[in-house]
This record gives C-alpha cells, structure tokens and sequence, in this order.
C-alpha cells in the first residue's frame, strides 16, 4: 500500500513487541483498563503492513486508567516529553489529552497517551475518527475496522464533516497518511450523468446506523496465548451502536458520526447509541423502549414478591414512567446522555443495589437491534440542486 511499507501478518504481538518488552502485559492493562489501541497501528494491522517509524496510540478513559498506563511505561523505560497536546473532538464535544512517551535509547519508538474524559469506545467514535480510514481500533482481545469496504476494498476514503474546525490539530495526521501514498483522491466523484448513482451506492455503503459488530464491521479475533485470563466480557464493545450521516463538506462527500452514552438498570455495562430524536429512525429509542418495558416487569416483579431493594417512594415515579413508556417519549428533550427513569430517580444517584435474581439485558441487544433493522428505515435519496451562484451541489436526503 506505501512504498516505505514492510509487508507484515497479522499478528498483533509483533508489532507491538517494537514499542514494549512483553505484548501480553501490555494488551492486559489494557484489557482491565477498557483501553483501545487507535491511529494509525490499528490501520496499518488491517492493511497488514508495518511503517518503520510509526508510533503507538492509546486511548483510554480519564483517571486511574491513564495513571496504571503512566507507570507501565516508566518501568518500560519511556520519558514524558515536555509538551502535551489537547484537541477537540469532531465535532468539539469532549477535549482530548495526548501525552507522548518516547523510550529511553530507542529510536523510533514513542507511544502517545490519548485520554478522553468519557469511556474509551465513545471517545474513539467522537474524536480520533478523523476519516474512514482511521476508524480502525484494537482492544486487547480483537481488531475492528469500521469502513473496510470503503478503506481497503474500494481503496478510497472519506473525511469527517467539520475537519476545518480542528483542521490544524489533525493536520500531521493527515499529512503522515498521504505521504506513506495510503489515501486515494477524496474527491473521486467525477461530472456526469453517472454521478448521482455512484454517490447513491457510496452513501448507502456509508450512511445509517450501525453496530460495531455488525455484518459491515471487519473483526479479528487475537491470539490470547500468555495473556492472563480477564474477567471482562469481550462482547461489550460489539454491542456499541452510533450513526453515520454523509452529506457536503469542503473535502466532497463527508460522514458525520453520532453517538452518546446511556445507562440502563437492566444493562450491566454503559454502551454507546445514536443521538437523533423522534421520529427519526432511531435505535437508542427502540432499545430504550424494550428495556424499560422488560424493567418495569422485573421491578414489578420483586416489588410483588417483597425482594425490590428501593422503597416504594423511591421507585414509584420511575415505575410509572417505565411502564407507560413509548418508542415516541424514549429520545427527544429527554435526551441521550443520561440514565434511565430508575437510575436517574434520586434515591438511586449513589448507585443501585440490585435484587438477588436480577437479570440483565446486555446479551439481548444484538437480537433487540436485529428485530430494530427489519423495519422499514427508509431508502437513501440524493439531489443534484443549483446554488445561487449556479454551481451543482448534491444534496443527501436524511433518511427517516
């Protein structure tokens, strides 16, 4: 793919064993930590080639995690450089932190800390995704790409929408890419009466919503041998949904993704979901529809059988919202970034103690999210209109 490229299998041990004495220690930390491997290693891993002078990106989330990392990289010999660099995200939702580390003695070996203030997947999603083709990531256990068709079979790419508001911070990045002759013209689309077909079946291969590990995702399982066992569920990042918008940008074509937080009573772990109101299709709303309908039945349940943990002043508010819930009242003003009725009632702020025989729902959300894609989302619509100063310009048609 780059001329200054070395061809190389896929074998995640190796490539890192360039930056770290022990692979194994290092993919635990950041298995315990929920930390991901970004940039441009996790890219170079699916395109199965090593760049002589590439660094290595870690992301993880603000507080403990970034110190266990600090200290791992001591003891492996890396020195903190005196600057630290800070971005925003695209869009500038979170502020990021990078610290590099270069090794003592090595040449060409620098890690580079990223930490964001939300939990790694989500700030992956709404920062260092600077275009299709850095939308690869690595986690202790598997690699994902979340454009391969785009990136490695069609061999073109497609920026972030809003690249220009932070154009200067990613600059290098982008620069780094294209020297090493990895990026196609971005602006592939040529006149003609072909145009609107061919910019139709990039947005339908680009545009909607989507589950990191659904049938579009690329992922590949990690030899494991050596790393000591985990007791962290290695399906939780699959279950991470967002959405992808295309539409116009300086660069042609750009995507857009949107993503947020929520927690759930019935969800053991905190996933990501699109941010889009009703009566926008909207995955985050359906499932939050079911989970309160399969909450409101639990809560009922224990109360009926006298082992719910909250008192009936602390869960009578949140049962009679859950109970009458509607797709329609699941999103809106009500928002994305929150709790559920339950954990958001304020006997619960401190956390929720639940009830023995409480049964989660995290292992029922690929299901919820199929049942969800069956139905009827709409079909991808394109435009070609005249601005006022009489150039064309392709117009997407949000699909609802």
């Amino acid at each position: 793919m780059a001329n200054n490229a070395v061809e190389q299998p896929w074998d995640i041990n190796s490539r890192l064993g360039h930056f770290v004495s022990n692979p194994s220690d290092l993919r635990r930390l950041l298995g315990v930590n929920e930390g991901l491997i970004v940039g441009s290693t996790a890219f170079q891993f699916f395109a199965k080639v090593a760049w002589p002078d590439s660094t290595l990106d870690v992301l993880v989330e603000r507080g403990p995690a970034v110190s266990e990392i600090f200290a791992y990289l001591v003891n492996e010999g890396y020195n903190q450089e005196q600057t630290e660099i800070f971005y925003g995200g695209l869009p500038e939702q979170f502020t990021y932190r990078i610290t590099p580390r270069i090794r003592d003695g090595a040449a060409n070996t620098k890690i580079n800390v990223i930490n964001a203030e939300v939990m790694s997947i989500w700030g992956f999603l709404a920062g260092p995704v600077f275009s299709t083709a850095s939308a690869c990531f690595i986690t202790w256990d598997k690699a994902y790409c979340l454009f391969p068709e785009h990136t490695f079979n069609k061999r073109k790419v497609k920026f972030a929408h809003g690249l220009d508001t932070t154009y200067d911070s990613v600059l290098p990045l982008l620069r780094e890419y294209v020297q090493r002759g990895c990026f196609l013209d971005e602006n592939s689309f040529t006149q003609g009466p072909d145009m609107i077909q061919e910019r139709q079946e990039t947005i339908a291969d680009l545009q909607g919503f989507r589950r990191i590990g659904d049938s579009k995702t690329w992922s590949i399982p990690l030899d494991c041998t050596g790393i000591t066992p985990l007791e962290v569920n290695s399906t939780v990042i699959d279950k991470n949904t967002f959405h992808v918008r295309a539409e116009e940008g300086r660069s042609g074509l750009e995507i857009t993704i949107r993503t947020g937080a929520f927690k759930c009573c019935v969800l053991k772990h905190t996933y990501t979901f699109d941010t889009r109101e009703y009566p926008n299709d909207d995955f985050h709303e359906y499932l939050r529809w079911v989970l309160c309908r399969k909450a409101a039945k639990q809560i009922q349940e224990h109360v009926d059988a006298g082992t719910f943990t909250l008192s009936k002043v602390s869960y009578r508010q949140a049962l009679k919202k859950m109970a009458n819930a509607t797709e329609e009242n699941m999103g809106g003003s009500s928002g994305c970034n929150e709790n559920c009725h339950l954990l958001e009632s304020r006997s619960t702020k401190d956390g929720f103690i639940t009830p023995v025989g409480w049964k989660y729902a995290d292992d029922s959300i690929p299901e919820i999210y199929e049942e969800w894609s069956k139905r009827d989302h709409g079909a991808v619509e394109v435009e070609i209109k005249t601005d006022d100063a009489g150039n064309e310009v392709v117009v997407v048609m949000e699909d609802n």
